[in-house]
């Protein structure tokens, strides 16, 4: 359901820089096998630095990441004091809040898997810090018309 359907009345969606996906530079869109091919160098740097550490050509680390983050935290809780905020991120986005807010160090963000696409990492508030709730949470598909679409009929 739409919130404005339901009657609630949302903010309006902010986008905040720090929030954007890790910066891969020169090896932006290629897969594993394709920088294997292309930049066996790079594949070959990326399996020595270690994945939370490995700067592409052009592109920020994962670790690089957790530090654009550090200073954005500080700021959501200063402008979203006491209200819930929604954050919709890219899985290294999700990945090193996790290392901030929940403390896990490289070899439990090594452990944790990938994010899955459309999943939801969630934390409450306990006091002045925040706990994680569900992590990666991927929610069943909705069922039904979609409002204000156009809809196909089908002949069986």
């Amino acid at each position: 359901m739409y919130a404005g359907a339901a009657g609630v009345t949302l903010p309006v969606p902010t986008i905040e820089p720090r929030l954007r996906d890790r910066v891969t530079g020169r090896l932006e869109l290629l897969t594993s096998a394709a920088i294997a091919v292309r930049y066996p160098e790079q594949a070959a740097r990326r399996r020595a630095d270690g994945e939370l550490r490995y700067r592409p050509p052009g592109g920020e680390s994962l670790w690089d990441v957790a530090a654009r983050l550090r200073t954005l935290l500080p700021d959501l809780d200063r402008w979203f004091a006491g209200r819930r905020v929604l954050v919709v991120a890219h899985d290294a986005v999700v990945l090193m809040l996790r290392h901030l807010i929940d403390g896990l160090g490289e070899p439990e963000l090594l452990s944790a898997g990938p994010v899955p696409n459309g999943s939801l990492t969630r934390w409450r508030r306990e006091g002045h810090r925040l706990v994680l709730a569900e992590a990666n949470r991927v929610p069943p598909p909705t069922v039904g018309p979609v409002q204000g679409r156009h809809r196909r009929r089908h002949q069986l």
